[in-house]
């Protein structure tokens, strides 16, 4: 399975945007998702891009927001 993700590729979240211009930063802390579609996103484009315990923790974070 690969995980990694061009970063010139374009961005799996659907923005239109290359990877590296809208998830591709290096080391940015993650920003707080604001609803649960948004946190579901954010883990679905960490898994793809190979960061998996960023992905764990966001899917965790989703199973217990507030709904």
């Amino acid at each position: 399975m690969s995980a990694a993700i061009a970063r010139n590729a374009p961005c799996p979240c659907g923005s239109g945007k290359r990877f590296k211009d809208c998830h591709g930063a290096v080391d940015l802390p993650p920003e707080q998702p604001v609803d649960l579609e948004e946190i579901v996103r954010q883990a679905q484009v960490a898994f793809v891009s190979g960061q998996l315990a960023a992905a764990k923790a966001l899917i965790g974070h989703a199973l217990v927001a507030p709904r």
